[in-house]
């Protein structure tokens, strides 16, 4: 391939397509198109074409047969099953056979070749969620945003220095560790309903989710405690002493995949 060598070449370049409306039914899919769609992309696609607008033309040659934009068309059909909508596509007409196929691959494959700053995706993506935005639509979910979240935290986690807790002179009463309020309130509540019996043994495990733990007394219960009571609280998780028992407790879950990923 033969790079241009003059600004006017690069012009030319620029503007050998034009732009034109076609309704999706004259749109053509390319029968030997290599690159592959599952439902959940073009369903991506759909949503971020819903949100956002057309804004990526669909590209396509004389005849046309896409250049560039199968899942777009898969997407555009979803939200036009009739195929009678118009939309604006651009047309390229100087392309040589083997330089359509090679033009396939390449758009393609050159948008695949790189990946993201994990730390600057990941600070973008909270960005949105905590403006209430739904950045499901950029194609990432809340899962990979807390797999980004996992891997940036362990990759500090050798350096992070607990702080020293002086526990008070006093070992607090049992009755001020913790908040049973809502609970009494939701049990009341569920005792006197008609529900079936079934449905309370759920409810009344679902209430004591409302129990509320004063994190601070709890820390000067168990430096108070013998170590029977003081491990039966770490298996409870209601204080984290050790990192490592922490994760053989369940409390911290790893990704088998970024764990393996590590020792690589």
């Amino acid at each position: 391939m033969r790079l241009p060598t003059k600004e006017s070449e690069i012009e030319v370049s620029k503007t050998s397509g034009k732009l034109v409306k076609l309704e999706l039914r004259n749109i053509r899919a390319y029968k030997n198109n290599a690159k592959l769609h599952t439902k959940d992309q073009v369903a991506k696609i759909r949503d971020s074409i819903q949100e956002f607008g057309y804004k990526d033309l669909i590209a396509v040659d004389e005849k046309n047969i896409i250049l560039e934009g199968h899942g777009r068309l898969q997407a555009l059909y979803q939200l036009d099953p009739t195929g009678t909508k118009e939309i604006n596509v651009w047309k390229i007409e100087d392309l040589t056979e083997p330089q359509k196929k090679a033009y396939r691959i390449a758009h393609n494959k050159l948008n695949m070749d790189t990946g993201f700053d994990d730390k600057v995706l990941t600070q973008e993506l909270t960005g949105l969620k905590e403006g209430g935005f739904d950045f499901n639509l950029t194609g990432f979910s809340d899962r990979d945003l807390a797999a980004f979240t996992e891997v940036e935290l362990s990759a500090y986690s050798d350096k992070i220095v607990a702080p020293t807790y002086e526990p008070r002179v006093d070992k607090p009463k049992v009755d001020i560790l913790f908040n049973k309020d809502k609970y009494n309130e939701l049990i009341k509540k569920i005792e006197t309903s008609n529900i079936p019996e079934e449905t309370k043994k759920f409810l009344r495990t679902a209430a004591s989710r409302h129990i509320v733990f004063d994190y601070k007394n709890i820390a000067d219960f168990y430096s108070h405690s013998d170590k029977e009571v003081q491990e039966l609280m770490e298996q409870s998780a209601l204080v984290v002493i050790d990192f490592n028992k922490a994760i053989e407790n369940g409390f911290v879950d790893f990704n088998k995949a970024i764990l393996e990923e590590g020792d690589a």
